[in-house]
């Protein structure tokens, strides 16, 4: 901070001051930094490339491809450049401009070290409609370190309290195999630990489950998708949790059959969404701006309805905070029925 306002014209000096500000989770600042060090040194790769990883973890994606495009337009054969966009354009659900561009940095990346391959072949194989898995597991890995620190102390992160209270309420409730779908850093982990005989955790980022394997909360963690995790072994779970996780999801329709089939008799699913409201409602899901998923409350009756479970609790909520604003949220509990 004294370089750069000492030489405030220093490109060098200002993007150094934007990675320190992001290391420290002040992204707004580290973005403020990172702009100006880019107008500096517009031909600075490294900076734009940083700036548009902030960017599209921020929620301006297109901001990221506005940026980046006239660079790959100069440096046509950068590799980096169009892996780059094309990880904006999933943000932005955009899966054929995405894969227009990874493919084109899968056949300059002779050595696959950019990761096209997986991101490609997820978009292929139909991803493209809710956000893609390698790139949701990208994003929370870059993001781990300081997940705890923004999402409690900046974004108000409330949700799985919310869940344990909302639990609590329906009955006193004890030894119970819990399954945590999206386990991040293990937030979750701490609210339900005492409930759970045994608790299980899965996320999609690896890094995220190092840290909360760091917590010595759960019994049992492993890295996957949530569909997957909770189609893999029938009759398993008690109870289900997903903290502020479905945003990632469109279509709950899989999830619901399989927390259906996942859960034994008289098991619950516990999670919380983003609300849709207004005439978005009527078609169920809606990806926000801010790239997240929020759902109607019919939507989720009729899909709980469709899987054979029974709704419980279906009640608003203010699972987190965007902007210094409480995002509206629905939270719900539906049962399996009772064999």
């Amino acid at each position: 901070q004294a370089l750069a306002a000492e030489r405030p014209d220093s490109a060098a000096a200002r993007l150094g001051l934007a990675r320190a500000l992001a290391a420290v989770g002040r992204r707004d600042a580290a973005l403020e930094e990172y702009r100006e060090a880019v107008a500096l040194r517009s031909g600075d790769r490294e900076a734009a490339l940083e700036l548009s990883a902030l960017l599209v973890e921020t929620g301006d994606a297109l901001g990221a491809v506005e940026l980046l495009q006239p660079l790959s337009r100069r440096d046509p054969e950068d590799a980096g450049l169009h892996a780059a966009i094309g990880r904006a354009w999933i943000a932005l659900q955009e899966p054929e401009k995405a894969l227009t561009a990874l493919r084109r940095a899968q056949g300059l990346d002779s050595d696959g070290r950019l990761g096209c391959a997986a991101l490609i072949a997820a978009l292929e194989s139909g991803a493209g409609e809710d956000l893609s898995a390698a790139y949701v597991r990208a994003l929370f890995d870059r993001y781990a370190d300081r997940f705890d620190q923004d999402l409690v102390g900046k974004l108000g992160y409330s949700a799985p309290g919310l869940l344990r209270d909302a639990v609590d309420r329906l009955g006193p409730v004890a030894g119970l195999r819990v399954l945590d779908l999206g386990c991040g850093t293990g937030l979750a982990g701490v609210e339900f630990r005492p409930l759970a005989a045994h608790l299980a955790g899965v996320d999609l980022a690896p890094r995220m489950v190092e840290k909360a394997r760091a917590r010595n909360l759960y019994d049992e963690l492993s890295v996957g998708n949530v569909v997957a995790a909770v189609e893999a072994v029938p009759g398993s779970w008690d109870l289900l949790v997903a903290a502020d996780v479905l945003v990632y999801l469109g279509n709950l329709t899989a999830l619901f059959e399989g927390a259906a089939k996942a859960l034994r008799p008289a098991g619950r699913f516990a999670a919380t969404v983003e609300r849709l409201e207004g005439e978005a409602a009527g078609g169920g899901y809606a990806l926000g701006p801010s790239r997240r998923y929020a759902h109607a409350e019919a939507y989720l009756r009729e899909t709980a309805a469709a899987a054979g479970l029974s709704v419980l609790l279906m009640e608003p909520c203010c699972p987190r905070r965007e902007k210094g604003v409480g995002v509206p949220g629905l939270l719900f509990i539906v049962e399996k029925p009772p064999s």
